[in-house]
């Protein structure tokens, strides 16, 4: 087990001050978790540039950009795979994407419902379980 950063401890420390209850609450460090990437990948590989590239969050922060990171277009797909490999009952988000954004609105909750809701039956099937 590796020991936590300074920054980290920090962070679980805000997060405990402002009442969030250990015992009911799993929080995850997510640059722990490698398997979140992969199913980053995953869902990329269902998801077209233009959905990404058409963002409100894409466009409004690639347009002062002269060369526009691979990032910025593939973060809603990280965000998309905190949701769904986690299964939350809350999410926390910035200040700058409450779900009336446009951003929300499709990488959001709605979008990932609809968009992966056959993911399970179509990337997850065990050999044998049908």
């Amino acid at each position: 087990m590796h020991a936590l950063s300074a920054e980290s401890l920090q962070t679980w420390a805000i997060l405990l001050s402002t009442g969030v209850d250990p015992f009911r609450t799993i929080i995850v460090q997510q640059s722990r978790v490698p398997e979140l990437i992969e199913l980053m990948w995953i869902l990329g590989t269902s998801t077209t540039l233009p959905s990404l590239t058409g963002l409100s969050q894409f466009k409004d922060k690639s347009k002062s950009l002269k060369a526009v990171p691979v990032g910025l277009a593939t973060y809603p797909l990280l965000q998309a795979a905190d949701v769904l490999g986690y299964h939350p009952s809350h999410v926390l988000v910035g200040f700058d994407q409450n779900c009336s954004n446009a951003h929300w609105k499709l990488f959001g909750l709605f979008f990932i419902t609809q968009k992966f809701s056959g993911f399970s039956q179509t990337f997850c099937q065990i050999a044998g379980s049908d």
